[in-house]
């Protein structure tokens, strides 16, 4: 992670695409809500960029991203 910061620098969100929400997640292996989604976004120079993202939904009602953090 510190190598994608420090060629990228930090992150500034411009949209997200093509939401798909799983609340209820009845699937094998997985007990809590989740989604998939496309992260738009550009760096530091400017230059956009896609990030596939799974996140997963926690029992206070937060939603978490292993790449973006608390979202």
């Amino acid at each position: 992670m510190s190598h994608f910061i420090q060629k990228y620098g930090p992150l500034h969100l411009m949209r997200i695409d093509g939401l798909k929400l799983f609340i209820d997640a009845n699937v094998k292996n997985e007990d809590r809500g989740f989604a998939y989604a496309l992260v738009v976004a550009h760096d530091k120079k400017g230059r956009p960029m896609q990030l596939r993202e799974r996140w997963v939904k926690e029992a206070d009602g937060s939603w978490y991203a292993r790449k973006l953090g608390l979202v």
